[in-house]
């Protein structure tokens, strides 16, 4: 019996309700990936930017930069025009709902072709 590590996180995907409600999952998983990596990318961008000037910050400036660029991050990842989160959702979805091959079909086959 082939073991789906999948399947233990919102029970078995081949259902056809199930199978809905995973793909939404998934897709909601690659927008907040995609928002995590922004955050990170517009995080490191700021950091090459020279602090100083005329408006010195204060203490909540630091705050008030992180909860910025997270909007901002969610931001482009709901609006799609990046396509990251697309990009992985659709390599994700095919490997996904493929039929699974024991291992121990694998390795008979395997064996035999050499």
């Amino acid at each position: 019996m082939p073991i789906d590590p999948i399947a233990g996180l919102s029970g078995p995907i081949e259902q056809n309700g199930n199978r809905q409600q995973s793909n939404a999952e998934l897709k909601e998983a690659c927008q907040a990936f995609e928002s995590v990596f922004v955050t990170y990318m517009l995080q490191k961008m700021r950091g090459t930017v020279s602090e100083g000037g005329m408006l010195e910050g204060g203490p909540g400036q630091s705050m008030y930069k992180e909860m910025l660029d997270e909007e901002y991050a969610k931001s482009i990842s709901e609006s799609g025009n990046l396509g990251l989160a697309d990009l992985m959702y659709q390599q994700l979805i095919t490997g996904l709902h493929q039929p699974q091959v024991a291992a121990s079909d694998e390795l008979s086959q395997g064996g035999e072709n050499e």
